[in-house]
Parts: C-alpha cells; sequence; structure tokens
C-alpha cells in the first residue's frame, strides 16, 4: 500500500484534486487522483491507493439500491469504467433476461392459481453484485454469516486493513424489502453507512436501528470484498 507524502502539491480549485504517494517499492514518487491500483513509472511495481473520499451514489428509484452501491464500491476501488445504464444492464436490475422473467411468466401464474404469489421482483442480487466486482479484480472476504451488528467489527476491521470496502443487505417484510447499502469506515472500530435513500452519508447504528423499528428490516448480511 503507498502512502501519502506528508507536503500536498498545491493545485487549482476547478481540477481534480491530486496527492504525491511515494512507491512502497522504490521510492518514487508518483502523482495519483483517485483510489485504484497503479504501477509505478519507474520499477513498474504495483500498489495500491485507497484512501481518497468518495461521494455517496443516489438511486434515482425504488429498484436500484443494489446499483447505487455497486457503482459506490466501483468507485471506492477505482475501477468504475462502465457508464450508469452500463452498469444497470450488466446487474440485470431490472430483471430484463435471465431467469427472473422465465420464472415470472411461466412459473408464477401456475403457483398463483395454486395460491401462492411467487412473482420474483426487480433489484440487485447479490450474486450479480459479486460478479461485475468479480470481473474487476474484487474478490468477496470471507466468511460471511448471520450475526449480531457488533460482532462484525473484527471483520470490517480487517477488509478495511486490505484496502477493502464493504456493503450491507438488509430485508424484512416477509423477505417483501430488501435493501442494500455501502458501508464506510470512520477510524477503527466505527462504521457509517452509504444508503443511497439518503443524500451522502448516514449513521450506521441509528439508520439500522430505525428501519428495524419502523418494521421494514429485521435481517442483514454483510459483505466484505478486497482487491485480488
Amino acid at each position: 500500500m503507498a502512502t501519502k507524502k506528508t507536503t500536498k502539491k498545491p493545485v487549482r480549485k476547478a481540477r481534480r484534486k491530486t496527492e504525491t504517494v511515494i512507491c512502497p517499492h522504490c521510492g518514487e514518487e508518483l502523482l495519483v487522483s483517485e483510489n485504484g491500483r497503479y504501477s509505478c513509472e519507474k520499477c513498474e511495481g504495483l500498489f495500491d491507493v485507497d484512501w481518497f473520499p468518495v461521494e455517496a451514489v443516489l438511486q434515482p428509484d425504488g429498484d436500484t439500491c443494489g446499483w447505487a452501491t455497486t457503482k459506490w464500491l466501483l468507485k471506492s476501488f477505482g475501477v468504475l469504467d462502465v457508464s450508469d445504464k452500463e452498469l444497470l444492464r450488466e446487474l440485470n436490475t431490472k430483471a430484463k433476461s435471465g431467469f427472473r422473467p422465465f420464472f415470472n411468466k411461466y412459473i408464477a401464474p401456475l403457483a398463483k392459481k395454486a395460491g401462492w404469489n411467487l412473482k420474483m421482483g426487480t433489484g440487485t442480487l447479490p450474486m450479480a453484485l459479486f460478479g461485475a466486482l468479480s470481473r474487476r479484480g474484487i474478490t468477496l472476504k470471507n466468511p460471511v454469516r448471520f450475526e449480531r451488528f457488533s460482532e462484525y467489527t473484527a471483520y470490517l476491521d480487517d477488509t478495511f486493513d486490505a484496502g477493502g470496502r464493504a456493503a450491507i443487505l438488509i430485508w424484512g417484510r416477509n423477505n417483501t424489502f430488501w435493501h442494500w447499502m455501502g458501508i464506510d469506515r470512520v477510524v477503527r472500530g466505527r462504521f457509517r453507512l452509504m444508503n443511497p435513500d439518503e443524500v451522502g452519508y448516514c449513521p450506521l447504528k441509528k439508520t439500522l436501528k430505525s428501519y428495524e423499528d419502523e418494521g421494514y428490516a429485521d435481517k442483514f448480511l454483510v459483505f466484505g470484498f478486497v482487491r485480488r
């Protein structure tokens, strides 16, 4: 992991902010402007930059919290390489292809006649999110467990110490409510949420409690991601 140099190179306000970093392999100084994996111009060694702040991503509609969380994760790792429309299609968030439209067209009507409403809704499925990250060199950090959130502290700290990022999936109301959010670390052991429903970041514990108190969600899964 590259480190910041203590002095910053002054830049014009209208230009993208740049930082001087020191290559951990040979000590060469380089300028970087965003998170990502870099190759040193001198020794060609690879190093990661992960300390640029990333703006929250707002979801445009009720189906796209997973799309917004995926975009935020890709930006955090510095590997966002597609447009909003392309990412929406890649994640199949609107369920226009694959198993869901087939199920809804042929299987759900039969189930409805038997008194079961099994129609599959839109949204970003976990495997779609994992796949989008994996194709860009980002992998899931095991293990993934059902636990109280307080018991995830060590797991999340290990993830962020490794230059990783995290997401949370909450659901409830008899599995009719699903919501994706990003997890950002404030300091070691303390985290905040990137909630696509909100503008900016929000307190983690207070937000999760509000979803629980309002009866929207009572279960959650935390996923840590690291660069391969």
